[in-house]
């Protein structure tokens, strides 16, 4: 799995903080792509959007790396809301 995604939110983690706090951001290629109120919405963006598999990652935009303990290393991973 790349984690250049990764890689640049850590290397980042201060400068998006200051421009989205407590957002959803979605970064790929390195870049945000856009930040939301929601994981929800940050996931919906990057279905509508055909953002390809491994090609993204969804993070809370936190002022501290500490603060950000979530991640996944599978392609399988499934979340369930009503839509």
């Amino acid at each position: 799995m790349d984690n250049s995604n990764y890689s640049y939110f850590v290397q980042h983690i201060s400068e998006l903080y200051k421009e989205y706090a407590k957002k959803m951001v979605v970064i790929s290629n390195n870049n945000v792509v856009g930040a939301f109120d929601s994981y929800k919405e940050a996931f919906l963006y990057v279905v509508k959007n055909h953002v390809k598999e491994g090609d993204y990652i969804i993070q809370e935009s936190v002022e501290n790396i500490d603060d950000n303990s979530e991640m996944f290393y599978s392609l399988n991973v499934s979340f369930k809301w009503n839509l």
